[in-house]
């Protein structure tokens, strides 16, 4: 283990934080505690614009350490363009992409680094926690462990509400995912920019599917990793059910659907989404949550999504061109799920949030 120790690369822990001055100190503690060679990593924040004296609380408590760096910008870019602003200013050979609003398991980053080693030019996923019921309850509850694509073109996070328990078999075996979740991933610098990055456009959500997507296509792999774990607050930037997130989020996997997949799927995919959301705004946020505002959300995002076609037209002619893996390939790999198979993920989850509730 020394060994391996003495050989490991230089990595870059990247963060785009806006108005997260709360989350700050818990977060760059963690940080500090992770068991990787002090001189192999640095911490880079990209601020986005905030307006809580974030950048101040960062300067007067760490300006004047060397493995910090503080990257200000005059306004909101979103969590996109963040990290691709970030990514310039980033001297590792692998860049781990995280949220401000996490605490980190001291183990997470070498764990993380050791699978890329083992799968060279890959994105690698780690184990998000809900950290209020590690709070509250101190019980360790999965909100991602992997991620696979539902037939109707939602992403499903795996094992999600599952309690992750120290005896479980497979606690240190890496499997390979569709996609790793933007908050917890580490990839090669030089594969982020081979293969363009975020997608800027976004703004915000679903642009760690996007990252994956086209990774997958264009030939590489990705994996997760059960034993790189951290506690996720989760949502507290925008909020579980707020309308920039709804209309991001719908109109964002729209766009994701329609970039990448071939016709036969994108046909039957992008239909099966538009019932979906429709269906899930009516009897879910209008009757049950009572937010109709929501539903006008989702509704402005399907118009949207809509006008833009020309333009992302444009980045599927792109994508399509370059592609070298099929939709069958992935759908052989059971990477996309069949309607059955979407349908007891959904079941299977639902019923686990309802056990730890109880």
């Amino acid at each position: 283990m020394n060994q391996q120790m003495e050989n490991l690369p230089f990595v870059s822990i990247l963060v785009v934080n806006y108005n997260g001055l709360e989350h700050l100190p818990q977060f760059i503690e963690s940080v500090t505690k992770l068991k990787y060679p002090k001189d192999r990593y640095e911490l880079v924040i990209v601020d986005n614009g905030s307006t809580d004296n974030s950048v101040k609380y960062l300067k007067e408590n760490y300006g004047n350490q060397d493995w910090i760096k503080i990257i200000e910008l005059p306004e909101n870019t979103g969590f996109a363009r963040g990290n691709n602003i970030g990514i310039n200013y980033c001297k590792g050979e692998y860049v781990a992409l995280i949220n401000n609003d996490v605490i980190l398991d001291e183990n997470w980053l070498i764990r993380l680094v050791m699978a890329a080693k083992k799968y060279p030019n890959s994105i690698i996923g780690s184990k998000m926690l809900w950290y209020h019921m590690k709070a509250t309850r101190n019980l360790d509850v999965i909100i991602y462990g992997g991620g696979k694509i539902l037939c109707w073109g939602w992403p499903m996070h795996l094992n999600l509400y599952k309690i992750d328990r120290d005896d479980s078999n497979d606690k240190n075996r890496i499997i390979e995912t569709f996609y790793a979740d933007g908050c917890g991933l580490l990839i090669p610098r030089k594969l982020f920019i081979k293969i363009g990055g975020f997608d800027s456009d976004y703004f915000a959500y679903a642009e760690d599917y996007e990252l994956s997507w086209k990774a997958r296509i264009m030939g590489y792999n990705v994996y997760y990793v059960p034993s790189a774990k951290f506690y996720h607050k989760i949502s507290q930037t925008f909020g579980e059910f707020s309308e920039f997130r709804f209309y991001h989020l719908i109109r964002n996997h729209m766009w994701n659907i329609f970039k990448f997949c071939e016709m036969k799927t994108l046909i039957y995919m992008l239909s099966l989404f538009v019932l979906y959301v429709l269906a899930y705004g009516v009897l879910f946020l209008m009757f049950r949550q009572k937010k109709p505002r929501l539903v006008l959300s989702i509704l402005r995002a399907i118009i949207d999504f809509m006008k833009s076609l020309p333009t992302v037209a444009r980045k599927r002619a792109f994508f399509q061109h370059i592609r070298i893996i099929k939709d069958k390939e992935l759908k052989k790999k059971n990477l996309f799920l069949s309607f059955g198979d979407s349908i007891r993920e959904i079941i299977l989850a639902y019923k686990r949030r309802m056990l730890i509730r109880s």
